[in-house]
């Protein structure tokens, strides 16, 4: 077996000489007698180094200083690309993928895991055991619809998406969340409610019986209980399990601005569409909501809540949402202060 060492600075420093220094100049059959090396490692280690695209784009001398940076440089590169991921690591992707159905992007951003994206996709092609679960989401173009110009009912034609809030459309404040039902399989009524806040991706969940507006009212009544000020406006579809005046009135009545997309758009409730992707990770098609439990609900919405988002720079819809509560309950503390200085004044 023929074994290979990479040239010292002092041979570069003696192919510099003999090439440029002695007069007249020893050819690569000489140097490389001289070295013990073969001509055409002296002949590739001056060509190689002579083209400097950086400084020039003619042939440049060779230079010892030059050639050992870069060839050093080159031995680093390869040196990271043999990168070998430790036992921890590989038990935490798998944990992270089986368990939490990470994507790849978010594994990579995850605390103690520490490895490019770039990386763990080569590893998925290499048949990677820690990924062996994993599968590659695929996003189909979808062919723009035809959308019908029927005249809409008065009341849902004056809440069309067109007078939502520019602050809440360009996500440039808290509270403005997207409504949507997943539904069970044919036949079955039960569904999940499904409520995403635009600017945070935090995302809360509750089971409904059927799609009825008492249903969906009982859940809404929940979710206004439970977030109170952290509600401005709901977007969602024209569904008929939104669009009933029960469900109007009592948005309204509760000072929440309600706002319907067009017909056959889901583009402008796009944040909620991503996530009703997650949730069916882990309640695929098919499914019969009447069999799953709340607590089930509640387990695959906290573990959506705690992934890492690249659209929140990597941070978490529960880390995003926490913060913006926080900030809300300081500025109704100074807003409360204020009306008191001023009843008082």
């Amino acid at each position: 077996m023929r074994t290979y060492t990479r040239l010292t600075t002092r041979e570069r420093y003696l192919i510099w000489t003999w090439r440029y220094e002695t007069k007249p100049a020893l050819s690569y059959a000489v140097i490389a007698k001289r070295l013990n090396r073969a001509k055409s490692t002296i002949f590739n280690e001056v060509h190689k180094n002579r083209m400097r695209p950086d400084v020039s784009l003619n042939k440049l001398p060779y230079n010892p200083e030059f050639a050992d940076f870069n060839a050093e440089k080159k031995r680093r590169q390869k040196k990271l690309g043999t990168y070998k991921v430790n036992a921890k690591q590989l038990r935490k992707i798998k944990k992270l993928q089986v368990e939490r159905h990470m994507s790849i992007p978010m594994i990579a951003h995850h605390n103690g895991i520490e490895l490019a994206p770039a990386t763990l996709y080569k590893y998925l092609r290499r048949g990677f055991a820690a990924l062996s679960e994993y599968k590659l989401r695929k996003y189909r173009k979808k062919a723009k619809r035809f959308k019908p110009t029927a005249v809409q009912q008065a009341a849902i034609t004056a809440r069309s998406i067109e007078y939502r809030p520019v602050r809440a459309t360009k996500r440039q404040h808290f509270g403005h969340w997207e409504m949507d039902c997943i539904d069970s399989r044919s036949g079955v009524k039960a569904a999940l409610l499904v409520l995403v806040e635009r600017l945070t991706r935090f995302t809360v969940v509750y089971k409904v019986s059927d799609k009825s507006s008492s249903q969906i009212v009982g859940a809404l009544r929940k979710f206004k209980q439970r977030y109170k000020s952290a509600i401005k406006t709901i977007t969602t579809d024209r569904g008929s399990e939104f669009t009933n005046t029960n469900v109007m009135f009592f948005l309204e009545s509760n000072n929440i601005g309600v706002y319907y997309a067009h017909p056959y758009s889901p583009e402008e409730k796009g944040t909620i569409e991503r996530i009703n992707r997650d949730i069916r990770q882990y309640f695929p098609r098919k499914t019969s909501f009447a069999n799953v439990t709340p607590t089930e609900v509640r387990y695959a919405v906290n573990l959506i809540n705690g992934y890492p988002r690249q659209t929140l720079q990597w941070d978490t819809p529960n880390y995003r949402f926490n913060q913006a509560i926080s900030r809300n309950e300081k500025k109704s503390a100074v807003n409360y202060v204020s009306k008191q200085v001023n009843l008082h004044a």
